[in-house]
């Protein structure tokens, strides 16, 4: 005879009986709820422990709350830049306007993390663009090499040699946001990464 929570000879409840065994499959789950709702709630406070709380950020330009912005999260993190984060809500607000995809995607890539955005050389735009093209460029121009074709180059930043160096060749050196002003469409510029 098998009987649960008790030694033989004793009241305890028998389980190979149906009875038996459902008190004990009931005892189990109990068990095994509280269990698993004492998990829940130790994450909850750890969770309110480990949660920063942003307030205001202080600008001469900006004065956004966090909360009010929509932050843009990454897997683990947040983008803690507020021209960044506008950028990045200003070219999702272009794509709803325009239907380009093309801001979209621009957008998408600046919601990664930076080790992850593109840097492009002057070496790279001189062999891969055509005379008078846009280029697109979602993250930085750096100086490495040279370039004598009139381009138009557009990024999220520049290095001073970079821009200096396209300038000198005759092209132009753009925002971001400039471009996106300028062409709402987006008709003719390629994404270089």
């Amino acid at each position: 005879m098998l009987y649960g929570y008790s030694e033989p000879g004793s009241m305890g409840v028998r389980v190979d009986s149906l009875p038996g065994f459902l008190m004990v499959f009931v005892m189990f789950v109990l068990w095994l709820y509280g269990n698993i709702a004492a998990r829940r709630l130790w994450k909850e406070q750890v969770g309110l422990r480990r949660r920063v709380r942003h307030t205001f950020i202080s600008d001469s330009r900006i004065r956004a709350n966090y909360r009010d912005i929509g932050r843009v999260r990454n897997m683990r993190s947040f983008k803690t830049n507020p021209q960044l984060i506008a950028l990045i809500d200003n070219l999702k607000a272009k794509t709803r306007e325009t239907e380009a995809a093309i801001w979209r995607d621009v957008a998408l890539r600046l919601e990664k993390p930076k080790r992850n955005w593109a840097e492009a050389n002057l070496s790279k735009l001189e062999r891969y663009a055509q005379d008078g093209e846009t280029i697109l460029v979602p993250g930085k121009v750096l100086a490495a090499g040279t370039i004598s074709k009139k381009i138009t180059v557009a990024a999220y930043d520049f290095s001073d040699a970079a821009a200096k160096a396209i300038e000198a060749a005759g092209g132009k050196t753009l925002t971001i946001e400039e471009l996106a002003e300028a062409n709402p469409k987006g008709t003719g510029v390629r994404i270089m990464r």
